[in-house]
């Protein structure tokens, strides 16, 4: 009867432990999608406020971070910049490297 009961603990004790594992799990692609769409939205808005202040959208994100502080980290992220024309907003991807 010990054994069993034994067994039974050790068994709540696995599903409550991979439980947590998953929600670790989930958590972390939720903060990558958030801190992707922050990134993201950072982006645009620094290339309106170029085009607010300047009348042109920049041509690059070179750009943006030689004169307007944007600053990432690119070995986690890839942000694709697509100069559409100076009065037409860029196209903007964001896409995280897993490790």
């Amino acid at each position: 009867m010990l054994g069993s009961g034994v067994f039974w603990a050790v068994a709540i004790f696995a599903a409550v432990a991979l439980s947590i594992g998953f929600g670790v799990a989930a958590a972390g692609k939720t903060s990558v999608s958030r801190q992707i769409v922050l990134l993201k939205d950072t982006v645009r808005r620094e290339a309106v406020q170029c085009y607010a202040l300047e009348g042109s959208y920049p041509q690059d994100l070179a750009y943006l971070k030689d004169r307007y502080g944007l600053r990432y980290d690119a070995d986690r992220y890839v942000v694709h910049y697509k100069f559409l024309g100076g009065n037409l907003l860029p196209e903007i991807s964001v896409f995280y490297l897993e490790d």
